[in-house]
């Protein structure tokens, strides 16, 4: 998922969401690690169809990888 507006708009992200198939994954980079209170955070890891994990591309930044179930 690429564009910042979306993290801005997460009704958007949900609706992004609904072209990922069972079993897709969608990436969510230019995060900042351990950084929050986070909406973008909140949506992808309280979504009951997703299941999310966060990892660190850089030292200074992070990217969730969420797999739709």
């Amino acid at each position: 998922m690429d564009g910042a507006g979306w993290k801005l708009d997460l009704a958007a992200a949900a609706r992004m969401l609904e072209l990922v198939a069972p079993g897709g994954l969608a990436v969510v980079d230019d995060m900042t690690p351990g950084y929050g209170p986070d909406p973008v955070r909140d949506f992808f890891f309280g979504n009951s169809e997703l299941v999310t994990i966060e990892i660190l591309t850089t030292p200074e930044t992070a990217a969730l990888l969420a797999t739709r179930v």
